[in-house]
């Protein structure tokens, strides 16, 4: 029994011990598998942090870099200040970094930052991952003085946002290494990409004192140097008597359009444009059309409503002449003096003195054959720009008329002007705001809120005449001057008691040179403030005015100026204090109802300018067919890019143009370094265009012409500017001009809007220039040869 029973248990032994030892197998696997699945479990976490980290890191560039975009916008555009002490894209890295740069220093940055910043985000990160039992090392100190940050322009219209974290260890609570490496995990950069487009252009408001602004749109033909051009052009064969014909194009037939289409419809067009026919047929044509040298139809090129700009090679237009009048009188205006006269008012007296008859009368009886002293002139300089010119008296009668012009001309040099003229046409006197640097004839229902600001005055206009109704007011002019200057007015002196003074209202003072005006007398003082009783120094004058309407010229100088009557009195203002300030000029009275009928300023000069007037007349000369090669234009997408009323003012890309950086500095001084850094980063990220570079500056246009831009127009008439002839409307050669008297940028007009007559009218009145560097940026170089007028 013993030996059965030993050998039953060695038995169950000998099964068991399988048994024990795949129990221990399974053990030792098991705890092995938990082992694997847990490390697994810590790679997964460890690469999903990781993988999060490098997606939220170039979320947080991107939202902190618009916003740090947007903050310099808005510094410059608020301030007026320039970003000058640092360049603009090292700025916004300085914001993008830490929420703070030196170069804005006092400026509430974190009005718009709110601490979007790269630190604010390491803060953060460092706090989530702490939380999940995680450390990060460096602290966020060094990581952010580590960090590898770019900002430069891609191109034109994007800003590209470079950066690399190059270390960064992750540790979990054991302080086992879960990570180390560079944010992104790959060791390459990130790259978050802006779009600037419906942001504010910083250079506008900045220059213009916050008074204009503009946002960065883009027309759609974006890059004209790389792709499409804002025109349309066929080639051809062609004959006209005139170099170039504008007109809207059209598939029909009319008088005033340019017809396009296969073959020859018949006449009544003003121009032709086929596919098919001959030079013969008429005048103007241009036939055999094609599209870099392919046969094409107009039709498939053009439409319906565009301008058109027909351009004949080698056609001299009638010998220089400029205007569709049939005659001309030239004259020469001589600067005597050593100094240049720039936008210079000058008179041209045209009477019995000046010009010998027959000369005289036929001039008269031609130009105004109708009688009614309104003549059909248009005025130009040697090379066909038109002359900003007001008749301020026309007597077709007497034979006699005073014309003023507004010419610029050289020191000790002259200039030559047509006036040319004819029997029909538009009558015209010109437009005397384009003459003086201020006038007023009070011709309007109310008082001109643009031209003048009311100080406690009640004002009424009747017929043309100012009248201030209440006693102790006065009204002085938006517009400040400095002397020396020429100020003349008309006013109505009624009686002799104290009435009514004109003087000059100071920027920081309200008080200047004064004369206070009676019947009887003249007081010639020092100041007067406008809201008082209150005068300075002053004493009497007797030039004993007769009452009535009387015309009365200041010559405001630094000193000693002087008031001339038109009866021949003179009155010296011996009070010098503040004669030499900048100022406005007020009108005013310490009596009820006092009148001026009108009041201009021009103007100074020692020695004035003299007229010479030929005393022939030129008779246009008939015009030849000639038969050349030929191209006709549909400049429609450039007007649309440029103006209002036809589509919106919109930019384009060019290389010559100032970039976004460059506008945030008020300058292109750092415009290389900008193009170097954009041709780095097109490189890195392949969007070149082909193995062309896109450019990084931005080029719009002013044109302050209502139709073109309204906003602007009104400007210009608020500060009394009057848009000078040849002046380039590229928008910061315009802003440096016009408003920071920076140097003349020359520009040219262009043809079918600027310059030509069309049915519409004389384009000359749009005051729209283009330099011959943006011309051809836009045009190509035969587009800027066929579409300048360079004269």
């Amino acid at each position: 029994m013993r030996r059965r029973g030993f050998l039953l248990n060695s038995l169950v032994l000998v099964l068991l011990i399988p048994l024990l030892l795949l129990l221990a197998t399974y053990e030792d696997v098991s705890s092995q598998i938990v082992q694997a699945q847990s490390e697994r479990t810590q790679v997964e976490r460890s690469y999903r942090t990781i993988s999060y980290l490098d997606l939220d890191f170039q979320k947080a560039l991107e939202i902190s870099g618009k916003r740090a975009i947007v903050a310099v916008v808005d510094y410059v555009s608020v301030t007026g200040n320039f970003i000058t002490s640092k360049m603009a894209n090292e700025t916004i890295k300085d914001l993008i970094l830490t929420g703070s740069s030196p170069a804005i220093s006092g400026y509430d940055v974190n009005r718009i930052m709110q601490g979007q910043t790269i630190q604010k985000w390491l803060t953060n990160i460092s706090q989530d991952l702490r939380e999940q039992g995680f450390e990060i090392s460096p602290n966020v100190s060094v990581i952010a003085n580590s960090m590898e940050l770019t900002v430069a322009p891609l191109d034109s219209f994007r800003i590209v946002i470079k950066a690399r974290i190059p270390n960064i260890t992750i540790t979990d609570m054991s302080g086992k290494i879960v990570y180390s490496g560079s944010i992104p995990k790959s060791g390459n950069y990130t790259y978050s990409i802006v779009d600037i487009r419906n942001l504010e252009d910083p250079i506008f408001s900045a220059i213009t004192g916050g008074r204009y602004y503009r946002s960065i749109k883009a027309c759609d033909y974006t890059f004209p140097e790389l792709i499409e051009k804002p025109i349309k052009v066929l080639a051809g064969n062609g004959s006209s008597s005139e170099s170039h014909v504008i007109e809207k194009l059209s598939k029909g037939v009319d008088t005033d359009k340019i017809h396009f289409g296969d073959v020859y419809p018949g006449d009544g067009a003003k121009g032709y444009v086929l596919l098919n026919g001959s030079i013969n047929i008429t005048a103007p044509i241009i036939v055999n059309t094609t599209l870099s040298g392919v046969r094409t139809s107009p039709r498939d090129v053009f439409n319906e409503g565009d301008m058109g700009v027909m351009v004949f090679d080698n056609i001299n237009g009638g010998s220089g002449w400029c205007s569709l009048l049939k005659y001309r009188l030239n004259m020469t205006i001589q600067n005597n003096m050593a100094q240049d006269l720039t936008n210079f008012q000058v008179p041209i007296t045209i009477d019995s003195t000046t010009l010998p008859n027959p000369t005289l009368t036929t001039f008269f009886n031609t130009a105004d054959n109708d009688d009614d002293n309104v003549p059909v002139i248009e005025i130009y300089d040697e090379n066909c720009n038109p002359v900003n010119f007001w008749v301020e008296s026309w007597d077709t009668t007497n034979k006699q008329a005073l014309i003023w012009v507004n010419i610029t001309i050289p020191a000790n040099s002259q200039i030559k002007l047509s006036i040319q003229f004819d029997s029909s046409g538009t009558e015209t006197l010109g437009n005397p705001n384009e003459v003086f640097d201020f006038y007023d004839d009070f011709n309007e229902i109310t008082l001109n809120s643009t031209k003048w600001e009311q100080y406690n005055a009640q004002v009424s206009l009747i017929n043309g005449v100012l009248r201030i109704t209440n006693d102790y007011a006065g009204i002085y002019t938006k517009k400040t001057f400095t002397p020396p200057v020429i100020i003349e007015f008309y006013q109505n002196i009624k009686n002799s008691w104290a009435e009514l003074y004109i003087a000059v209202r100071q920027t920081s003072y309200p008080w200047g040179p004064l004369w206070w005006v009676r019947s009887n007398q003249v007081q010639p003082g020092e100041w007067s403030y406008l809201d008082d009783y209150a005068w300075g120094n002053y004493h009497n004058e007797y030039p004993n005015l007769p009452a009535g309407w009387h015309k009365g010229t200041i010559y405001w100088f630094t000193y000693n100026s002087r008031l001339e009557w038109d009866t021949g009195a003179i009155i010296y203002n011996t009070y010098n204090a503040y004669q030499n300030y900048n100022g406005a000029i007020a009108l005013g009275t310490w009596d009820k109802n006092q009148e001026w009928d009108w009041i201009r300023v021009r103007k100074y000069a020692s020695t004035s300018p003299t007229v010479s007037i030929s005393n022939q007349i030129e008779q246009k000369p008939a015009p030849t067919i000639q038969t050349t090669t030929a191209r006709v234009y549909d400049i429609q997408p450039f007007r649309e890019c440029i103006n209002e009323q036809e589509g919106d003012i919109m930019y384009f890309g060019l290389s010559s143009g100032w970039s976004f950086f460059e506008r945030l500095e008020g300058s292109n001084t750092n415009h290389d370094a900008y193009v170097n850094l954009a041709h780095q980063m097109q490189d890195e990220l392949g969007v070149k265009f082909g193995n062309q570079y896109y450019p990084i500056g931005l080029v719009s246009f002013m044109v302050p012409h209502k139709p073109y831009d309204e906003k602007l127009s009104n400007l210009f008439d608020t500060l009394g500017i009057v848009p000078e002839e040849g002046q380039s409307s590229v928008d910061y050669y315009f802003l440096n001009y016009y408003f920071k008297g920076g140097s003349k940028t020359s520009g040219y007009r262009v043809w079918g809007i600027s310059y030509g007559n069309a049915s519409s009218g004389d384009l000359s009145s749009i005051p729209f220039f283009l330099d011959n560097q943006t011309a051809v940026a836009l045009f190509g170089t035969q587009g800027a040869q066929d579409l300048l007028n360079t004269g």
